[in-house]
């Protein structure tokens, strides 16, 4: 790390120090107050500080790197994600998935900030120079990052299976109260705003 570098940090620590100690004490507390965090009884308390940052964060980033793991079948992939519910058919034989080996990769997720449909999601993903993503890389994401999809739906239009009625469903993560789930969804469903769709760099 070069020295600018390490000047920067410093500046920036100092910086948010400061607005810690001064917010604190607006709300009466007193430079001692800051102390509990450098003691030993205060990593509970720099645990949850660290949760809510991490929260935060989650709810504007962008990009996830995330590892896809080959050489682990379908079944493994999703129980690697400890999911409350999945639905049954996203199965090997209707989600096959074809690779070879761990790849490195990048989920991006994509907030139209509108209602959309799919067809309309993907040729805008497109024209960003992006594909959507497979449920492989849905999976993946969702086994690192587990607490994602409870800020919003994660849509995944990269993988699809026809149900044996003629429809066509993909998957996504969502959640319910407090249980996260693997589920299916028509693709001509109306997405709303709320969604995030993710996708990977086209290859």
């Amino acid at each position: 790390m070069s020295k600018s570098a390490v000047v920067r940090g410093a500046s920036k620590a100092a910086s948010i120090w400061s607005k810690i100690d001064a917010a604190v004490k607006a709300k009466g507390g007193s430079e001692d107050a800051l102390d509990i965090l450098d003691r030993e009884e205060g990593a509970p308390l720099v645990d949850v500080i660290a949760g809510i940052l991490v929260k935060a964060e989650l709810k504007t980033r962008t990009r996830f790197p995330v590892t896809v793991d080959y050489t682990k079948p379908l079944d493994a992939m999703i129980t690697a994600g400890n999911y409350d519910y999945r639905n049954d058919n996203i199965t090997t034989e209707n989600f096959p998935v074809t690779g070879n080996g761990t790849v490195e990769c990048e989920v991006i997720l994509v907030h139209f900030d509108r209602d959309i449909k799919s067809e309309a999601a993907i040729t805008e993903l497109e024209q960003m120079g992006l594909q959507p993503a497979k449920i492989e890389h849905l999976l993946a994401l969702g086994a690192k990052h587990p607490d994602l999809q409870r800020e919003f739906p994660i849509i995944c239009l990269g993988s699809s299976w026809v149900h044996s009625d003629g429809d066509r469903v993909v998957p996504y993560l969502g959640h319910w109260d407090a249980e996260r789930g693997l589920v299916l969804r028509w693709f001509v469903s109306r997405w709303s705003r709320f969604c995030r769709f993710a996708a990977v760099r086209k290859s």
